[in-house]
């Protein structure tokens, strides 16, 4: 009890009082009337000091627990390999197990089987189930730590591991510990089958045309000490490279290097295919396939103005920050017509679309001569449907903002006219258009409210609308509404582009949130022009583009230099003959090495092809997405490299206290395990406060007296 003297004081006085105050009662009552009242009250008054003195009743009991002797159980795919005695891992295993349940099997120690795999079991195995081993990966820290976190309210005596040793999947060194000694049991041989398998290749994933790039491949080779490995690099059935490797070792990785010279632009296949040797039973490890995409070396931008301006200027700044951009600017000089900038070599337009190719991208700023003739016209515009890409930047001198200059080059172009096209002077704010919210030019630009922090351009070419089909990812805005500040569209497999509102240069003077919104939008806009709409805003690549099975499949994200959006989610789809159906959810996460990237893991899937979708998180709901395919091979990952971990094992044991013994062991180690019962004592603390039934006892006495006062005419 809480013995505090004022409590007891003030209820011994309520007890007092009840037996005082009911001594006499007006009207007076009989004997027996006056001694239930009382009664009624003090039963309240008790119930009261029992609630002030609160005792507390405490209940012991002891709760005798049972060792337990846990076995985890390897059930991965390399178990099933037929080295142990002409049976297989798995088998040899299971036969030992059930001779060692059988002995302790005496009621004093608890037994529990629970198998693993890439993870620990939910649930123990019971004695007659029937089970395969058929796992894909092999987990044997976490099925130890999760054992321990699953068991540690239990008299866990020891741990007994069957298992082969061959690590998979999760980590190859102790995270937090074992708690109960481990006694691992090896089964299969320390020496594997003679064997070549692949690892792994590293090498990038981009490469740009006329650059070499390497590949190193890592192969792992078992029984073939003195011979020698040919390793080759295929593109689909031609060989791009090869190396001659020597074996001089039972037990070797050894790495190949080989070079892919990346002459030709776009996705492509490739694989690297360690050849086999004689005596080699498995062959189907040894190659890989991955994919590599070849980005132009340079991109190479003609820029026309006329009339040179603060355009000029920044454009050039723009390609000197940048080693893959470089640009050929072209002005008029009134005594020598169009030189190259600077330089003052005499230029002319290239007859043909064959003399704008060796160009990306085409700026034409400031332009009263070039095209208005057709012929130019019609070059530029075979250059565009072949692939090419040309932005028009409005200026004072702009043939957008002139009829028969327009006429020629609207086929190309996104726009139409709505009137006649001409120079309008009213000052308009650019904003992000209802459809510029996810385009990936402009997303960066009404973040954090630098747009709106930027001057008004004080001019525009009037008269045009978007033609159907195009974007109009910025608008300028004024009281008069909104008109296109920036309008793309796409001709044959090129782009065409116009900036109507000008001059986009004074961004740049507006100190340093100018400068960067300028080159944010205007290098973001040449970026991916020139790129021809090739080079995605946000990119997904998988690793690999084929796993095997029990691989777990790591996915790379890249968005550029952009801001990051608010996340990236994934979705993982099998392709099915009907229908792709979804099979897992991702998020991806920033790398915090490498700026503009992010990573995402999953686990590994059942052999098929797979296509993921990446999206971006916005306030909206999704953004921008990218897609991705890859494919599980049904090559297991447990058949790279399977003999046993013998290394492993024994510092597995040692580390927790257990000891390390081979397959046969597990036959005598039940007279190695000491088995000791663990006495709990368990305290059941009862309080009196807050008992609900103590309040409805003050409450029932409490009535019951009122009721009877009232019955019998007492005031």
């Amino acid at each position: 009890m809480h013995f505090e003297l004022w409590k007891i004081l003030v209820a011994a006085a309520l007890v007092a009082v009840s037996s005082v105050l009911y001594r006499r009662t007006f009207p007076p009552l009989p004997a027996a009337r006056r001694a239930l009242l009382a009664a009624m009250r003090i039963g309240a008054f008790v119930l009261l000091a029992l609630l002030l003195v609160n005792p507390v009743f405490v209940s012991k009991r002891v709760e005798i627990r049972k060792p337990l002797v846990l076995v985890l159980l390897d059930r991965s795919r390399s178990m099933e390999i037929r080295d142990s005695s002409g049976g297989s891992r798995f088998d040899d295993a299971l036969g030992r197990l059930d001779r060692f349940r059988a002995a302790l099997d005496g009621g004093k120690t608890d037994v529990e089987v629970v198998p693993f795999a890439g993870a620990l079991s939910s649930s123990p195995l019971r004695p007659d189930s029937a089970i395969r081993a058929d796992g894909e990966g092999t987990d044997v820290w976490g099925a130890l730590e999760a054992a321990q976190r699953r068991y540690r309210a239990r008299n866990l005596a020891a741990i007994v591991l069957l298992t082969d040793g061959r690590v998979t999947r999760g980590m190859v060194s102790s995270g937090e510990g074992v708690a109960a000694p481990v006694y691992a049991i090896g089964f299969g041989d320390t020496l594997g089958a003679a064997d070549i398998s692949l690892d792994e290749v590293v090498t990038d994933r981009v490469a740009y045309r006329g650059t070499i790039v390497p590949v190193e491949a890592v192969i792992r080779a078992s029984g073939f000490k003195g011979k020698t490995i040919v390793v080759r690099l295929l593109e689909g059935k031609t060989v791009r490279d090869s190396a001659t490797l020597s074996v001089k070792k039972d037990e070797e990785i050894i790495s190949a290097s080989l070079k892919y010279a990346a002459d030709a632009e776009g996705e492509r296949r490739l694989s690297v295919e360690a050849l086999p040797v004689a005596g080699e039973e498995r062959r189907e490890n040894n190659a890989e396939s991955f994919r590599r995409d070849v980005l132009k070396d340079k991109v190479r931008i003609l820029y026309i103005d006329q009339y040179p301006d603060w355009n000029m200027t920044f454009v050039r700044d723009l390609v000197k920050g940048s080693k893959r951009l470089e640009v050929e600017a072209v002005s008029w000089m009134a005594d020598r017509g169009f030189v190259i900038d600077p330089g003052k070599q005499s230029w002319t337009f290239p007859a043909g679309a064959a003399g704008i190719a060796r160009f990306d991208l085409v700026i034409v700023s400031d332009d009263a001569k070039l095209f208005n003739a057709r012929s130019n016209v019609e070059a530029l515009d075979a250059f565009v449907r072949a692939g090419g890409s040309v932005l028009f930047v409005a200026d004072e001198n702009s043939p957008l903002a002139r009829a028969a200059s327009f006429d020629l080059l609207q086929p190309m172009l996104g726009l139409r006219r709505v009137s006649n096209p001409r120079i309008e002077y009213a000052e308009g704010f650019a904003r992000v258009s209802a459809e510029g919210a996810g385009d990936a030019i402009v997303s960066s630009l009404a973040e954090d409210g630098g747009l709106d922090a930027m001057p008004p351009l004080p001019a525009r070419i009037a008269g045009l609308a978007a033609a159907s089909g195009s974007r109009i990812p910025l608008v300028l805005e004024d009281r008069a509404g909104r008109t296109p500040f920036l309008v793309l569209g796409r001709r044959g497999e090129g782009l065409s582009g116009a900036i109507l509102g000008f001059p986009v240069w004074r961004w740049k003077l507006a100190g340093e949130e100018g400068r960067r919104i300028y080159d944010s939008f205007f290098g973001g806009l040449v970026q991916s022009m020139a790129e021809g709409g090739r080079a995605p805003a946000l990119a997904v690549d998988p690793d690999r583009t084929v796993y095997r099975a029990g691989d777990p499949v790591k996915l790379a994200a890249y968005i550029g230099s952009r801001r990051p959006p608010e996340g990236i989610r994934g979705e993982v789809r099998r392709k099915g003959e009907s229908r792709d159906f979804p099979v897992s959810a991702v998020a991806f996460e920033p790398d915090p090495k490498r700026r503009g990237y992010y990573r995402a893991a999953l686990d590994p899937l059942p052999p098929g092809d797979y296509t993921v979708v990446a999206s971006e998180v916005t306030g909206s709901g999704s953004g921008i997405t990218a897609t991705a395919s890859f494919s599980v091979a049904s090559v297991s990952v447990e058949m790279l490299a399977p003999s046993r971990d013998a290394a492993l094992l024994a510092r597995i044991a040692k580390e927790t206290g257990g000891s390390y013994l081979e397959g046969a062991g597990l036959d005598v180690l039940e007279r190695r395990l000491r088995f000791d019962e663990q006495r709990v004592e368990r305290r059941d603390i009862r309080e009196v406060r807050g008992n609900a039934a103590i309040l409805m006892g003050i409450v029932l006495f409490l009535g019951v007296e009122w009721i009877l006062r009232k019955a019998w005419g007492l005031v």
